[in-house]
């Protein structure tokens, strides 16, 4: 989170999983991912090195956005958000 957001915090893994997905340039993204969590109460600052972007969403509008544009999204990204909302209401760590 420092190098990319400008944050530092403490970081937990939530879960790990395994995708592959074909691209179009012929490649294939194969990658085990560890989704973490963290939390800090300061604002990030980016490194255009690393971020193109970032905004502050709730799910229901994130959701709502990556059906109508998913290719705003990265490939891990779409497969893992509902994943990501469950596990972090399983835990208790938000609420719907």
């Amino acid at each position: 989170m420092s190098q990319e957001m400008g944050l530092q915090c403490q970081l937990k893994e939530v879960f790990h999983f395994l995708y592959k997905e074909p691209l179009d340039n012929n490649l294939t993204e194969h990658e085990i991912d560890h989704v973490l969590i963290g939390f800090s109460d300061d604002l990030p600052v980016i490194n255009p090195d690393e971020v193109m972007a970032f905004r502050y969403v709730d799910y229901s509008s994130l959701m709502h956005d990556l059906t109508l544009n998913p290719q705003r999204y990265t490939v891990w990204f779409r497969q893992i958000v509902k994943r990501v909302h469950d596990a972090f209401i399983n835990r208790g760590l938000i609420t719907e």
